[in-house]
C-alpha cells in the first residue's frame, strides 16, 4: 500500500494549492482504497472550485526499475521453460480452435441463433487467448537470439516506462470518470519517463493550481 501526502481539502480555501502524492509499492499500477481516498479528497476540491485545474505526474522508483528489469529480460534456463510452457499451450489452443469450429458450423446449421452466439464468442475467445500466446511466444525468442543480452536495458527501460503509463492512465481515469465538470479540460497528464528517483518506491504526484478567473 501507498503511502500519502498532500493537501487538507476540509478547509473552505485550498491551502497553498500543495501536490498529492501517492507512493506505490514496486511494479504496482492499480490504486488501493487509501489511494482512492486521496483522489476523492482532488474530486471534492475540483467538484467545489470550477477553478481547480491538476496535473499528474509520475517519477519511478529504484525498486520499480529492479522489478521491471528482473520480469522483462529471463535467464536463459527460465527463457526455456517458458518456451515449452507456450509450445503446449499453443497446441492445445489450437485443438481447441478446430474442435469449436467445427462445433459453430454445426450449430449455425440448426437455425438456433442463441446458440450459434455462444458458440462463436467461445471461438473468439479461444482465438484471443492463441493471439496472446502466440505473442509471448515472440518475445521469448527475441530474448534468446544471439546479441539479445545487449538489448536487457532497453527492454527494462521500456517496461518502466510501461509501468509509470499505466500508474497515470489510472490516475487520470479515475478523475475523468468521476463527475466533474469539464474534467477533459481540467485533469491533465504529464508523459512516462525513466527519471527514477533513489528512492524505492514510485509515486504519482498531482500538482494542483487554481486558473485565474477570467
Amino acid at each position: 500500500m501507498g503511502a500519502i501526502a498532500g493537501i487538507d481539502g476540509t478547509s473552505d480555501r485550498i491551502k497553498g494549492l500543495e501536490p498529492i502524492t501517492i507512493a506505490f509499492s514496486p511494479g504496482e499500477s492499480q490504486l488501493s482504497g487509501d489511494q482512492i481516498a486521496a483522489l476523492t479528497v482532488v474530486r471534492n476540491l475540483m467538484r467545489k472550485d470550477a477553478t481547480v485545474e491538476v496535473t499528474i505526474q509520475h517519477e519511478l522508483g529504484s525498486d520499480d526499475v529492479a522489478l521491471a528489469d528482473e520480469r522483462i529480460n529471463l535467464e536463459s534456463a527460465d527463457a526455456d521453460a517458458i518456451v515449452n510452457r507456450l509450445l503446449a499451450r499453443k497446441q492445445e489452443l489450437r485443438t481447441r480452435y478446430a474442435e469449436e469450429c467445427a462445433t459453430l458450423v454445426a450449430t449455425m446449421a440448426t437455425g438456433d441463433n442463441a446458440q450459434t452466439e455462444a458458440d462463436a464468442s467461445r471461438l473468439r475467445g479461444v482465438a484471443v487467448e492463441l493471439h496472446i500466446t502466440e505473442d509471448g511466444l515472440d518475445s521469448v525468442f527475441d530474448q534468446l537470439r544471439p546479441g539479445a543480452d545487449s538489448l536487457a536495458p532497453r527492454r527494462t527501460r521500456a517496461a518502466a516506462i510501461l509501468l509509470g503509463d499505466l500508474r497515470l492512465r489510472t490516475v487520470q481515469g479515475w478523475l475523468l470518470n468521476a463527475d466533474i465538470r469539464d474534467a477533459a479540460e481540467r485533469v491533465r497528464k504529464a508523459n512516462a519517463t525513466f527519471s527514477a528517483t533513489e528512492a524505492g518506491q514510485g509515486h504519482i504526484r498531482i500538482v494542483v493550481t487554481r486558473r485565474a478567473k477570467t
